[in-house]
Protein backbone atom coordinates (compact mmCIF):
# COMPACT_ATOMS: atom_id res chain seq x y z
CA UNK A 1 0.00 0.00 0.00
CA UNK A 2 2.95 2.78 0.70
CA UNK A 3 4.72 1.73 -2.54
CA UNK A 4 1.26 2.43 -3.95
CA UNK A 5 0.64 5.99 -2.54
CA UNK A 6 4.46 6.48 -3.11
CA UNK A 7 3.69 6.03 -6.72
CA UNK A 8 0.37 8.00 -6.50
CA UNK A 9 2.47 11.10 -5.45
CA UNK A 10 5.38 10.92 -7.50
CA UNK A 11 2.57 10.73 -10.62
CA UNK A 12 1.15 13.42 -9.26
CA UNK A 13 4.00 15.40 -9.14
CA UNK A 14 4.78 14.65 -12.76
CA UNK A 15 1.86 14.62 -14.19
CA UNK A 16 -0.88 16.04 -11.83
CA UNK A 17 -3.06 17.13 -14.67
CA UNK A 18 -3.56 13.15 -15.89
CA UNK A 19 -3.39 12.25 -12.19
CA UNK A 20 -6.48 14.14 -11.78
CA UNK A 21 -8.28 13.34 -14.50
CA UNK A 22 -7.87 9.80 -13.59
CA UNK A 23 -8.77 10.06 -10.24
CA UNK A 24 -12.07 12.21 -11.32
CA UNK A 25 -12.78 9.84 -13.82
CA UNK A 26 -12.97 7.14 -11.11
CA UNK A 27 -14.96 8.96 -8.17
CA UNK A 28 -17.82 9.84 -11.15
CA UNK A 29 -17.80 6.67 -12.22
CA UNK A 30 -18.70 5.29 -8.79
CA UNK A 31 -21.01 8.31 -7.70
CA UNK A 32 -23.35 7.51 -10.86
CA UNK A 33 -23.10 3.75 -10.13
CA UNK A 34 -24.02 4.48 -6.40
CA UNK A 35 -26.98 7.06 -7.63
CA UNK A 36 -27.94 4.39 -10.62
CA UNK A 37 -28.26 1.89 -7.48
CA UNK A 38 -30.23 4.20 -4.88
CA UNK A 39 -32.36 5.14 -7.51
CA UNK A 40 -33.16 2.47 -9.59
CA UNK A 41 -34.73 3.38 -13.29
CA UNK A 42 -34.25 0.39 -15.07
CA UNK A 43 -33.19 -2.83 -14.37
CA UNK A 44 -29.21 -2.78 -15.41
CA UNK A 45 -27.38 0.02 -14.72
CA UNK A 46 -27.28 2.65 -17.65
CA UNK A 47 -23.72 2.68 -18.65
CA UNK A 48 -23.78 5.28 -21.22
CA UNK A 49 -24.73 7.70 -18.56
CA UNK A 50 -21.74 6.23 -16.20
CA UNK A 51 -19.13 6.81 -19.08
CA UNK A 52 -20.80 10.41 -19.12
CA UNK A 53 -20.46 11.55 -16.04
CA UNK A 54 -17.11 9.94 -16.20
CA UNK A 55 -15.96 11.72 -19.06
CA UNK A 56 -17.47 14.70 -17.41
CA UNK A 57 -15.05 14.46 -14.79
CA UNK A 58 -11.88 13.44 -16.54
CA UNK A 59 -12.28 15.98 -19.43
CA UNK A 60 -13.71 18.57 -17.32
CA UNK A 61 -14.03 18.67 -13.71
CA UNK A 62 -10.13 18.18 -12.89
CA UNK A 63 -8.75 20.37 -15.81
CA UNK A 64 -11.39 23.25 -14.89
CA UNK A 65 -10.37 23.00 -10.92
CA UNK A 66 -6.78 22.43 -11.78
CA UNK A 67 -6.71 25.23 -13.73
CA UNK A 68 -8.71 27.23 -11.43
CA UNK A 69 -6.60 26.53 -8.16
CA UNK A 70 -3.31 27.36 -9.73
CA UNK A 71 -4.79 30.82 -10.71
CA UNK A 72 -6.15 31.17 -7.24
CA UNK A 73 -3.14 30.08 -6.01
CA UNK A 74 -0.77 32.57 -8.25
CA UNK A 75 -2.96 35.05 -7.11
CA UNK A 76 -3.62 34.85 -3.73
CA UNK A 77 -0.98 32.33 -2.27
CA UNK A 78 -0.46 30.38 0.89
CA UNK A 79 -3.48 29.79 3.34
CA UNK A 80 -3.91 32.82 4.89
CA UNK A 81 -6.06 33.78 2.44
CA UNK A 82 -8.55 31.22 2.57
CA UNK A 83 -11.74 32.79 3.40
CA UNK A 84 -11.56 34.77 -0.21
CA UNK A 85 -10.81 31.89 -2.38
CA UNK A 86 -13.60 30.03 -0.78
CA UNK A 87 -16.19 33.17 -1.72
CA UNK A 88 -14.53 33.70 -4.99
CA UNK A 89 -14.72 29.96 -5.74
CA UNK A 90 -18.55 29.64 -4.20
CA UNK A 91 -19.30 32.66 -6.36
CA UNK A 92 -17.26 32.43 -9.60
CA UNK A 93 -15.66 29.48 -10.43
CA UNK A 94 -18.75 27.05 -8.98
CA UNK A 95 -22.03 28.32 -11.17
CA UNK A 96 -19.70 28.40 -14.29
CA UNK A 97 -18.60 25.01 -13.26
CA UNK A 98 -22.08 23.56 -12.92
CA UNK A 99 -23.18 25.27 -16.19
CA UNK A 100 -20.53 23.78 -18.11
CA UNK A 101 -21.46 20.25 -16.26
CA UNK A 102 -24.85 20.39 -17.02
CA UNK A 103 -24.30 21.28 -20.45
CA UNK A 104 -21.68 18.66 -21.38
CA UNK A 105 -24.20 16.38 -20.10
CA UNK A 106 -26.87 17.33 -22.07
CA UNK A 107 -24.22 17.28 -25.39
CA UNK A 108 -23.00 13.89 -23.96
CA UNK A 109 -26.55 12.25 -24.60
CA UNK A 110 -26.99 14.03 -28.04
CA UNK A 111 -23.83 12.62 -29.40
CA UNK A 112 -24.24 9.36 -27.82
CA UNK A 113 -27.55 9.00 -29.36
CA UNK A 114 -29.29 8.33 -26.51
CA UNK A 115 -31.63 11.43 -26.70
CA UNK A 116 -32.73 13.66 -29.35
CA UNK A 117 -32.62 17.34 -29.33
CA UNK A 118 -35.78 17.90 -29.04
CA UNK A 119 -35.46 15.80 -25.99
CA UNK A 120 -33.33 17.83 -23.92
CA UNK A 121 -35.44 20.21 -22.95
CA UNK A 122 -32.41 23.11 -23.86
CA UNK A 123 -34.58 25.96 -22.46
CA UNK A 124 -34.70 23.86 -18.98
CA UNK A 125 -30.93 23.64 -18.83
CA UNK A 126 -30.06 27.42 -17.06
CA UNK A 127 -32.82 26.97 -13.95
CA UNK A 128 -31.52 23.45 -13.86
CA UNK A 129 -27.83 25.01 -13.59
CA UNK A 130 -29.05 27.45 -11.03
CA UNK A 131 -30.98 25.45 -9.05
CA UNK A 132 -28.20 22.65 -8.77
CA UNK A 133 -25.50 25.87 -7.99
CA UNK A 134 -27.51 26.98 -4.88
CA UNK A 135 -27.92 23.39 -3.40
CA UNK A 136 -24.35 23.43 -3.77
CA UNK A 137 -23.76 26.46 -1.90
CA UNK A 138 -25.66 24.63 1.42
CA UNK A 139 -23.11 21.39 1.01
CA UNK A 140 -19.61 22.36 -1.13
CA UNK A 141 -18.45 25.94 0.70
CA UNK A 142 -18.04 23.01 4.65
CA UNK A 143 -15.29 20.98 2.51
CA UNK A 144 -13.74 23.55 0.31
CA UNK A 145 -12.78 26.02 3.57
CA UNK A 146 -10.89 22.77 4.72
CA UNK A 147 -9.63 22.46 1.25
CA UNK A 148 -8.14 26.02 1.09
CA UNK A 149 -7.47 26.38 4.70
CA UNK A 150 -5.19 22.90 4.93
CA UNK A 151 -4.92 20.68 1.85
CA UNK A 152 -1.70 21.42 0.05
CA UNK A 153 -2.23 22.81 -3.66
CA UNK A 154 -1.24 19.49 -5.59
CA UNK A 155 -4.02 17.42 -3.67
CA UNK A 156 -6.54 19.84 -3.84
CA UNK A 157 -8.41 18.37 -6.98
CA UNK A 158 -8.34 15.30 -5.43
CA UNK A 159 -9.94 16.38 -1.74
CA UNK A 160 -12.32 18.14 -3.46
CA UNK A 161 -13.49 14.72 -5.25
CA UNK A 162 -12.80 12.54 -2.40
CA UNK A 163 -15.31 15.09 -0.34
CA UNK A 164 -17.82 14.96 -3.02
CA UNK A 165 -18.03 11.66 -4.03
CA UNK A 166 -21.35 11.87 -2.19
CA UNK A 167 -22.18 15.29 -3.65
CA UNK A 168 -21.87 13.79 -6.72
CA UNK A 169 -24.25 10.97 -6.16
CA UNK A 170 -26.48 13.89 -5.94
CA UNK A 171 -25.56 15.31 -9.07
CA UNK A 172 -25.83 12.08 -11.06
CA UNK A 173 -29.31 11.35 -9.77
CA UNK A 174 -29.69 15.19 -10.67
CA UNK A 175 -28.50 14.86 -14.25
CA UNK A 176 -29.82 11.26 -14.86
CA UNK A 177 -33.41 12.25 -13.02
CA UNK A 178 -33.35 15.24 -15.83
CA UNK A 179 -33.24 12.75 -18.57
CA UNK A 180 -35.94 10.92 -17.22
CA UNK A 181 -38.24 13.62 -16.90
CA UNK A 182 -37.55 14.54 -20.18
CA UNK A 183 -38.45 10.67 -21.56
CA UNK A 184 -41.75 10.78 -19.58
CA UNK A 185 -42.71 14.34 -21.45
CA UNK A 186 -41.67 13.43 -24.42
CA UNK A 187 -44.28 10.15 -23.81
CA UNK A 188 -47.30 11.78 -22.45
CA UNK A 189 -47.05 14.31 -25.18
CA UNK A 190 -46.33 11.50 -27.76
CA UNK A 191 -48.98 8.89 -26.04
CA UNK A 192 -52.08 10.99 -27.06
CA UNK A 193 -51.54 11.71 -30.21
CA UNK A 194 -51.02 8.00 -31.33
CA UNK A 195 -54.23 6.81 -29.33
CA UNK A 196 -56.18 9.00 -31.39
Amino acid sequence: MRRCLQWYREMNARRPLAVKSATTCCIFSASDTCAQFINPQGKEQDLRRTLDFALCGAGLTAPFFHGWYLILDARLPGKRFWPIKLAMDATLAAPVYIFLLMGMQRCLRLVGGSESSDNLRWEAWPTEAYNLWVDGLKVCPAYQAVNFALVPPAYRVQWMNGCQFFWNIYVAYICGHAKEQERSLVADVVTPVVSQ
